[in-house]
């Protein structure tokens, strides 16, 4: 749309003049009759809307005629005079528009042609008259608001991906929370599993010690370090039923379900699967 914008304000003044009412035509074609057609809809409704009016009027002018005699024979007979010729014209009216519409192509080339020189003249011959240059000025008022509403519309649809992206942003991420909340269980330890603040059996402060049986929650994260006897293994980060939230070896958990299942590390692009 952007490229659309800037395309029609590269093209020369007339060429502009002359492709925009040449599809203003053409649509007038396709689209004029069903136009009309909806615009019938408003003589139809005035019409209706007098009729209800006419006759709350018109009511009490009638027995008052026939209560008090010929004082009000003219008034009634004026009344009934003037709503048939009000009635007949927005009948006509109504079907002028609703039925009898049709484009000639003769008369819409004349009109287009008249317009498109009435617009383009005073900047092809130079012509300096503000009454001339009316046409121009309409032109190029109705060129800028066509513009200005596409680029607005432009915005909108860039502020809208916006918001998409980030709320899919947003899905990903709480799809990856879920993912990474995987329950791991404790199991094959001769005495306990210690949890660390940090990768590392020498320099790592135990925080907690877990047994065989203990539940804790993945974080997501996972890193090899070393291990017993210079040994690099997985160790993962997890948190414990204490709300603690350190590092353990990899080798002594397992998740409680693992039977066709993967787990995605959410700092990594590697991926555990067991």
């Amino acid at each position: 749309m952007a490229n659309f914008v800037d395309f029609l304000l590269e093209l020369p003044f007339w060429l502009r003049v002359v492709s925009s009412l040449a599809i203003i035509v053409i649509l007038w074609r396709i689209l004029g009759k069903g136009v009309f057609w909806i615009l019938s809809l408003v003589p139809f409704l005035l019409r209706r809307i007098f009729i209800v009016l006419y006759q709350i009027i018109e009511l009490p002018i009638t027995i008052l005629h026939k209560k008090l005699g010929a004082g009000f024979y003219d008034i009634d007979n004026h009344m009934v005079i003037i709503g048939e010729r009000i009635d007949s014209f927005f009948e006509k009216w109504y079907e002028c528009w609703h039925s009898h519409y049709k484009f000639h192509w003769g008369k819409a080339l004349i009109i287009y042609f008249i317009i498109v020189f009435f617009i383009v003249a005073p900047s092809l011959f130079s012509v300096d008259n503000d009454s001339l240059k009316r046409g121009e000025e309409l032109y190029l008022f109705c060129e800028k608001t066509f513009i200005e509403w596409i680029e607005k519309q432009i915005e909108e649809d860039s502020i809208q991906e916006v918001v998409v992206t980030k709320d899919e942003q947003v899905t990903i991420e709480k799809e990856e929370m879920e993912v990474s909340k995987i329950e791991l269980m404790v199991s094959g330890v001769n005495s306990s599993l210690l949890v660390r603040d940090i990768p590392d059996m020498e320099e790592g402060i135990a925080l907690e010690r877990l047994h065989n049986g203990d539940i804790v929650v993945w974080a997501g994260e996972m890193i090899f370090a070393e291990a017993a006897d210079n040994h690099i293994e997985a160790w993962v980060k997890v948190i414990t039923q204490n709300e603690v939230d350190g590092w353990s070896r990899l080798f002594y958990l397992h998740p409680l379900n693992y039977e066709n299942a993967s787990y995605h590390i959410t700092e990594s692009v590697n991926m555990l699967a067991e």
